[in-house]
């Protein structure tokens, strides 16, 4: 039997380690199924930048419910079931000079409530005090 020396030893366990790396897929690992996330932006005042969260979902969950685990939110709900946000934070909307809490969904008005309308993966809700 051949006695290998320690360097040539070194050297073919270091080699064999670099050809499996090499083989290998650069993929990112997936998230765990069904899991991935929702763009979330608060713009308090006009002309500034958006607060912007990242909010980790799984199915398809309304924007109130995405809403609700990016800020602290004030609701009020109508007759008809509706529930609008009304404050933010510490941004509340106030009628009587005609500011209130807005929303967009992938940069369309959506023609529901907040609690009605349902996201995806991907989406951007966009919430305006206006």
């Amino acid at each position: 039997m051949k006695r290998v020396s320690g360097f040539v030893m070194i050297a073919s366990v270091v080699g064999a380690a670099l050809l499996l790396l090499g083989c290998q897929s650069n993929r990112t690992p997936a998230q765990s199924p069904g899991v991935s996330s929702v763009e979330v932006d608060f713009y308090y005042h006009p002309g500034k930048p958006p607060t912007q969260r990242f909010v980790k979902i799984d199915g398809h969950p309304t924007v109130l419910q995405v809403t609700r685990r990016a800020a602290e939110v004030g609701t009020e709900v109508t007759a008809t079931g509706d529930e609008w946000v009304v404050r933010v934070g510490k941004y509340a909307g106030n009628t009587r000079v005609g500011t209130l809490w807005k929303y967009e969904l992938n940069n369309d008005m959506p023609k529901g409530a907040p609690n009605l309308v349902h996201v995806s993966a991907g989406d951007v809700i966009r919430w305006r005090l206006q």
